[in-house]
């Protein structure tokens, strides 16, 4: 995983100058939007998990995100991941790369210390931020979201406001609503 600073855009945790600016209207790739509770191996680390990818939704995210790339789309993704411990270790508003053998995906968490238990609702307000300043700046052609919880629906809102076709990938809908009152 590679880190690094770049300037941000106002209130939001992204970055503007990363040359991620949509330069060729006529780019056959597509711009894909992904937002997830997807943890980088950094998130991971400060929050004592396992790094070998034995967590499901990690890697089932993990698949459709190499599928993504296999096909040479961009893809971007928004993490509403919320950790039980400090965020402010992880340096949140902070972006990493992903890399895969099929290339190399952009992560970004919002600049919010969201914790659990209260942490989903937090991220439920900073994502779409996020993903406004996201839509000026880099353009995406569809937005994707893993099992739209708080966050993740709210980031939908702000793209479908905006234009941008949206997707929903349901996997346990039912499970995650078994969590009762908690959004996350």
């Amino acid at each position: 995983v590679q880190t690094c600073a770049l300037p941000i855009c106002p209130n939001a945790g992204w970055a503007v100058s990363s040359g991620l600016s949509r330069t060729d209207p006529a780019d056959p790739l597509m711009r894909v939007l992904y937002l997830a509770a997807l943890k980088s191996p950094g998130f991971q680390h400060v929050n004592g998990e396992p790094l070998d990818g034995s967590l499901g939704g990690q890697r089932k995210i993990g698949q459709v995100l190499r599928a993504l790339k296999g096909a040479g789309h961009e893809v971007e993704v928004v993490s509403s991941a919320v950790s039980v411990v400090s965020r402010l270790g992880i340096q949140a508003g902070r972006r990493e790369f992903l890399d895969f053998p099929e290339g190399r995906v952009g992560l970004t968490q919002p600049a919010t210390a969201a914790m659990k238990p209260w942490g989903g609702m937090i991220m439920g307000g900073a994502v779409p931020r996020l993903v406004r300043c996201m839509i000026r700046e880099w353009k995406p052609d569809v937005a994707v979201a893993y099992n739209s919880l708080l966050a993740e629906a709210m980031g939908l809102r702000a793209c479908r406001s905006a234009g941008v076709p949206c997707l929903l990938m349901l996997d346990d809908l039912p499970s995650a609503r078994s969590r009762g009152w908690n959004p996350k």
